[in-house]
């Protein structure tokens, strides 16, 4: 039977999230009131920028769409050029690159974004289908799960036979709604922030491949 695994990027393939913790403030502090930024200041973890627009507007941002991402953009360039990649993921990757399983990622960032991530992987080729839900207006970002929903059409496969590999609770929730299997990759998650709602968790790089392993070799 068809099965797929369908990977998060942010806190998962990359640990990207420590530096927008450290240079999203800042941004933020120029373009709203400190009692505004304050409110959105470490709450945007697994948020589209959309999202994180559309609330910079309740709180009083009175600046252009464009203008708003085009700050983002300048920090994601740097950020996704000099962030970590999560140790052994291109390893893993490699792995279920053999298995010949449907390998995809689904992002809430823009694609020149991931397209950073992916030519930095040695291994970036195992994903037969890669989608910035930010590119496409006709989907709901996370926590809806519609990026993952389609992702799994693309790929010809059913919820009941993919896995879903995610870090933050807006992540979770989306891929949980999905009706696929969640696994949350703590490796990167604060503990004091850790999601809820699955069973399934991994707390190390190792822990991650047994269970991507295991769900591949499990008739």
């Amino acid at each position: 039977m068809r099965k797929a695994i369908l990977f998060d990027m942010d806190g998962v393939i990359v640990h990207s999230e420590s530096l927008w913790n450290e240079r999203e403030p800042a941004y933020l502090r120029r373009i709203l009131t400190s009692a505004a930024a304050d409110q959105i200041i470490g709450n945007t973890r697994g948020l589209s920028e959309s999202l994180i627009y559309e609330w910079a507007k309740k709180l009083g941002y009175d600046g252009t769409r464009k203008a708003f991402y085009d700050g983002y953009d300048k920090l994601a360039q740097k950020i996704y050029a000099t962030c970590t990649i999560t140790p052994g993921m291109d390893m893993l990757l490699g792995e279920l690159k053999k298995s010949s399983m449907p390998v995809g990622l689904v992002s809430s960032s823009p694609m020149d974004w991931i397209r950073i991530v992916l030519s930095r992987l040695a291994n970036g080729d195992v994903f037969r289908f890669v989608e910035s839900v930010n590119a496409h207006p006709e989907l709901r970002p996370k926590p809806a799960p519609d990026g993952y929903i389609a992702a799994m059409k693309a790929l010809e496969v059913s919820p009941g036979n993919t896995l879903i590999i995610e870090d933050s609770q807006t992540g979770i929730n989306a891929a949980i709604a999905s009706g696929a299997h969640v696994c949350c990759f703590a490796l990167h998650v604060d503990k004091q922030k850790m999601p809820t709602g699955v069973t399934q968790y991994a707390h190390t790089i190792q822990e991650l491949k047994n269970a991507c392993l295991a769900f591949v070799t499990t008739p």
